[in-house]
């Protein structure tokens, strides 16, 4: 037997094969799964972990599967993803879907959502199919308000009327509800309910109460809160098991009333009164009911008030005939009541005439006005030469100044005496003294004065004024446009009597949005005229353009303009030169007036942003803005909107050149379309950086949306400049603010050296066309105005503008203006563009033009109208 083992172990693997090998597959037990089928034979097995028919890892051999998780090929790239294996449909990722070793290559767009609150969930209906990410949007939907980052699918739905948690569920609807309250039936309406019928949920239900505790609730009387402190109810009011109610004799009184509650007896007490005021006479309706006097009471009720010892049945009344308050000394009345027309007094001099006795204030009457000066007074019974009852006169020299004189704005006087200056009731657009208007014809398409403004068109010496209409045209030229000019002195007149009319000549090219007065190109010393079209096509589709013309224009369309300077396409469209324009100013200082052309959708990225200087003069020619402008000013990042306005500042360093303001409201620096404001000092080349740049303060500000030269507004020597956030919530949601940065040799807007807040919410101060600031009251300090075509006065959105007189610092309101303007009607949108009409009346001081694009006036709903002011009357 041993030889036999030692033969067996000495075979060769060769040998065992062949000796155990039944069906000839090459493979012996164990290794051969099933030795009598040479086609079953162990195999290599691989975890499919995410079910897609791909394994990963190490083999694991066996004759058969280990598990239905278990495949024969190790070719999958991702076993924890199922859409993840060799063939699989590449998706925007991030990941290799296809197992190709290439990270989304040529994927299939995926649905983003937009997510305005930034809680990680979009809206369902803002759907945008993108690879790669989307900025402001996710992957995410069902937001059901994107407002509100506290609402989404992942929010715990409380107590507030709002479905928090977006399954159209809201608070009790929803079982997932946190926060409901306990409420108890209250049915004796007492406040306090009963601890036996209650409910939860969010609010208070009718006929119910959050206090429990009520041990009577048909009866109102009775509840915790019931005042117990009768000791003779026996009743337990306050439901606390226990009252103060006593008997021991049992004879029906309280021990509190009882004389002795230990003798039947003795009960019954006597009726005392209170004698407060110590004059032996009591208080009728002050009574103890006691066995024997208590202090300070007495048995005599006939007192008539004991909170006056000299008022009693012995009190001695005069005879004020006069009812004056003064009585006669020589007649009299004894009793306790104060008989009519007596009084206690008995130092009246003359008691038939009340306007005499002894303590009469008689006031100087300087200026005869019938207002005495309160600080020059004599008291005495006769009446004074020259003097007055009336203490209420502010200026005694002035007989003009006087309690019923009116107030008188803006000439630094308080007129009416209530202590103010220069406050004035809001002055109507139905107060002015000159309404421009379109006629007939042109009511039915039209928006006059979207924009107002004034110069010497005709070179006559007389300021003339402009408006302009984007809207305008009808059927095949729709929004073309155009410009109407008015020679001054102008009086109240509509569009079909402007001396000049320039319109567009095609549809939606938006001509008039903006125009400016320029200086004399042409050398014929008369202003010229350069008008913006906006969605001009000269170039590329809504490239926009500006057209000017050198001489005197007549009436005709943007074809007799002597030069055109062309807007280039943007990023995602045209770039829309024009839609801003300004003159400029000298920046250049070689004394010619310069062009500023605001193009907020041009540039390289979508939105960007442009503004180009154009030094004049130029020779009529066509200029294409991109190429050939003397200045290209760039915005710093996509939806910048660099350029949406572009002022000229004035001489902000005062280095003899004109400088450069430029406002991008959909700047990000601070955050999300915060804005920003810039300013380039002159001379400006090429595509410099800005100077300085202030951004705003929160997402949405809006900062920059307007911008412009304010004047010397602090007298410093230095012009300074404004920059409005229409969006700023610190008065309210979009009440706005526009801030006033000071000039200097090094300018630094690190701080406002004024901040104008709009007065209530969506008020938008400063989301305007332009506001020009002019020494209103000429007193050689600038002044500032702030308008919001969005306020509310009398009817809704009729728009305001404000006056603040130089100098001005500090924080304000609107309202603490001196002066205030306010539009006619629902929607006028009064005050989209403000500055000096010029001398219209001939008085020697500036009138005021305002834009109404909104006013209904007497031609046609909300075609617009433009508004001159006579200055003279508040002066």
């Amino acid at each position: 037997m041993l030889a036999f083992l030692l033969a067996c172990t000495l075979l060769s693997p060769e040998d065992q094969v062949a000796r155990w090998d039944l069906d000839d597959d090459g493979l012996a037990r164990p290794a051969d799964c099933d030795d009598a089928d040479p086609d079953v034979q162990r195999r290599s097995w691989y975890l499919d972990g995410d079910g897609d028919g791909y394994g990963a890892g190490s083999a694991v051999d066996a004759c058969s599967s280990p598990g239905d998780e278990y495949v024969e090929n190790a070719d999958d790239c991702d076993d924890d993803r199922g859409d993840a294996f060799p063939g699989a449909v590449e998706i925007c990722n991030q990941a290799d879907d296809d197992c190709d070793d290439v990270i989304d290559n040529d994927p299939e767009p995926v649905a983003w959502y937009q997510d305005d609150d930034r809680d990680g969930f979009g809206r369902d209906d803002a759907v945008v199919m993108s690879c790669p990410e989307v900025e402001g949007h996710v992957r995410t939907p069902g937001d059901c308000d994107d407002t509100d980052d506290a609402v989404n699918p992942d929010a715990i739905e409380v107590c507030n009327t709002i479905d928090d948690d977006c399954d159209e569920l809201i608070d009790d609807e929803d079982d997932s509800i946190d926060g409901q309250s306990a409420w108890y039936v209250d049915g004796d309406a007492d406040g306090w309910g009963d601890d036996a019928d209650t409910v939860v949920q969010c609010f208070k239900p009718d006929g119910y109460s959050g206090a429990a505790g009520d041990c009577d609730d048909a009866d109102d009387a009775y509840n915790p809160g019931a005042a117990e402190d009768d000791c003779t109810e026996p009743s337990d009011y306050n439901c606390d098991g226990s009252t103060g109610y006593e008997d021991s004799d049992e004879d029906g009184y309280p021990a509190c009333e009882d004389c002795d509650d230990a003798v039947p007896s003795v009960n019954e007490p006597s009726d005392w009164y209170a004698d407060s005021d110590s004059d032996g006479y009591g208080d009728p309706d002050d009574t103890l009911a006691e066995c024997t006097a208590p202090s300070g009471y007495v048995a005599d009720d006939q007192d008539c008030d004991d909170a006056d010892a000299d008022l009693n049945p012995t009190t001695v009344w005069y005879a004020d005939g006069d009812g004056d308050g003064y009585g006669d000394p020589d007649s009299t009345l004894s009793q306790c009541e104060q008989p009519s027309s007596y009084v206690a007094d008995d130092q009246d001099c003359d008691d038939t005439k009340s306007s005499k006795n002894p303590d009469t204030n008689w006031y100087a009457d300087s200026d005869g006005d019938s207002y005495g000066d309160p600080g020059d007074k004599l008291t005495q019974c006769e009446e004074p030469s020259g003097y007055e009852r009336d203490n209420d006169d502010c200026d005694d020299t002035d007989a003009d100044i006087n309690p019923d004189a009116d107030e008188v704005c803006l000439d630094g006087l308080d007129n009416d005496c209530d202590g103010t200056v220069d406050t004035c009731d809001a002055i109507p657009a139905t107060d002015a003294d000159v309404e421009l208007l379109p006629d007939s014809t042109d009511a039915g398409y039209a928006k006059l004065a979207g924009i107002a403004r004034a110069g010497d068109i005709d070179g006559d010496g007389q300021t003339d004024i402009l408006l302009g209409d984007v809207k305008y045209g009808e059927d095949s030229l729709s929004n073309s446009g155009g410009v109407w000019i008015f020679y001054g002195p102008v009086s109240s007149q509509d569009t079909s009597t402007a001396d000049v009319q320039i319109v567009g000549d095609a549809r939606n090219q938006s001509c008039g949005r903006f125009f400016a007065v320029l200086d004399d190109w042409g050398s014929d010393g008369v202003d010229d005229l350069a008008l913006g079209c906006y969605q001009d096509a000269l170039a590329t589709s809504q490239g926009g353009a500006v057209y000017v013309w050198t001489s005197t224009p007549t009436s005709g369309d943007i074809n007799d303009a002597g030069m055109a300077f062309v807007g280039h396409e943007g990023a995602s469209n045209g770039s829309w030169a024009g839609h801003y324009l300004d003159a400029g100013g000298d920046i250049d200082g070689d004394g010619t007036g310069d062009l500023l052309v605001g193009a907020r959708y041009g540039g390289e990225s979508s939105g960007e942003g442009r503004a180009y200087v154009v030094y004049g003069p130029k020779t009529n020619d066509v200029w294409l803005l991109e190429d050939e402008a003397d200045g290209v000013l760039e915005g710093e990042a996509a939806n910048d909107q660099f350029g949406i306005s572009v002022r000229g500042g004035g001489d902000i360093d005062g280095d003899g050149f004109d400088d450069l303001l430029v406002g991008a409201s959909g700047n990000d620096d601070a955050d999300t379309s915060a804005g920003a404001a810039y300013l380039y000092l002159g001379p400006v080349t090429g595509s410099p950086a800005a100077d300085v740049e202030v951004d705003g303060v929160l997402t949405g500000d809006n900062l920059g949306i307007l911008v412009g030269p304010a004047g010397d507004l602090d007298s410093d020597g230095y012009d300074d400049s404004y920059a409005c956030a229409p969006d700023e919530d610190t008065n309210g949601s979009r009440a706005g603010v526009c801030y006033v940065f000071g000039g200097a040799a090094s300018p630094s807007w690190s701080t406002p050296t004024a901040s104008i807040y709009g007065d209530d919410a969506n008020d938008r101060v400063g989301n305007l066309r332009t506001v020009t600031g002019f020494d209103v009251d000429v007193d050689g300090n600038s002044d500032l105005w702030i308008s919001s075509t969005a306020h509310s006065d009398g009817a809704s959105s009729n728009g305001a503008a404000w006056l603040f007189l130089g100098p001005v610092t500090g924080t304000m309101d609107a309202d603490d203006g001196d002066l205030k303007l306010v539009g006619e009607g629902d929607d006028a949108l009064f005050g989209g563009s403000i500055e000096s009409a010029g001398d219209q009346d001939g008085d020697g001081l500036p009138d005021i033009l305002v834009g109404s694009e909104g006013a209904e006036g007497s031609e046609g709903t909300d075609a617009g109208a433009a508004y001159i002011f006579y200055t003279g009357a508040w002066l």
